[in-house]
């Protein structure tokens, strides 16, 4: 049985080798989600895309192997995030994760993650949700069921461990999402009233300044 090798690019696009074309069409295959019968746990559509190409594998094992793939392509953390405010409770592993917001002037906020682990399997499951999460509104990360990790890997197989992992790792991209886009917001309206406050003084002191007594100078 052959199996299907993900790498990761500097895109947002989920590019593969294809060795098996039952997988590489599921990988590639254009889908827009919603909370419809193709998508019904709301994933994101990277995030789709990885499920679906996951769930043609028909193979535990190669299920794992494709994780500790993803793990050894998870861009390393920088030292300076490597904190305790970013690392993720009760996971077996040591896991960090932190967001950036991109915002793109439109209106539009979206979230980017990074993180690492010292442990692989841990690692590729980090993995797995930075590539499926970044680029996305903090909505729409909310939205995300938990439940499709099942599908990814066997439900037998998930170690109590590894399953109270991921939902803290997901439970943690999900409130960095929110408390960013928040911190990001407020600091908006911080920002145009300091503007504000700023005219205003600007127009306090010509006035000052129009109304300043000439000073008569004395032989």
């Amino acid at each position: 049985m052959t199996l299907l090798f993900c790498s990761f690019s500097t895109s947002n696009a989920f590019s593969a080798t294809p060795l098996r074309k039952r997988m590489g069409s599921a990988l590639h295959s254009s889908i827009t989600p919603s909370a419809t019968q193709d998508n019904p746990m709301r994933l994101t559509p990277e995030l789709l895309k990885i499920y679906n190409a996951f769930e043609s594998i028909g193979d535990e094992k190669l299920r794992f192997k494709q994780l500790s793939y993803m793990a050894t392509k998870l861009t390393p953390i920088h030292p300076s995030q490597a904190i305790p405010q970013n690392k993720v409770p009760g996971c077996s592993n040591t896991v960090y994760v932190d967001g950036t917001v991109i915002d793109k002037g439109d209106g539009s906020i979206r979230i980017n993650f990074v993180g690492d682990s010292d442990g692989v399997l841990t690692k590729g499951l980090a993995a797995l949700l930075i590539r499926g999460l970044s680029g996305n509104t903090a909505d729409d990360i909310q939205k995300v069921d938990p439940a499709f990790i099942y599908k990814i890997c066997y439900k037998a197989s998930l170690t109590p461990g590894r399953n109270n992992g991921f939902l803290n790792m997901l439970n943690v991209m999900k409130s960095k999402a929110k408390e960013l886009e928040a911190n990001h917001l407020a600091s908006g309206k911080t920002d145009e009233i300091s503007g504000e406050e700023g005219a205003m003084f600007e127009a306090l002191l010509h006035s000052m300044n129009v109304l300043k007594t000439p000073q008569v100078k004395v032989e």
